[in-house]
């Protein structure tokens, strides 16, 4: 059986604050405002909010098997 990991992660904007959930490094779900980053990988996402003065931050994980 392959685990799955899920991550829920705060993304900071100067313009907004939103959540996305990440399965296995890659955005699965996100807010209507983040909604072009599904299907992106985690490191993608932080170099783009990096460059606008913002932050990513882990919540909360999960490991399914």
């Amino acid at each position: 059986m392959i685990a799955i990991f899920k991550t829920l992660c705060q993304v900071k904007l100067p313009y907004a604050v939103f959540g996305i959930i990440l399965t296995n490094g890659v955005v699965s779900e996100a807010a209507p405002i983040g909604k072009w980053m599904i299907g992106k990988s985690l490191d993608f996402i932080k170099t783009w909010v990096l460059q606008r003065k913002g932050t990513v931050e882990p919540v909360v994980s999960d490991c399914q098997e």
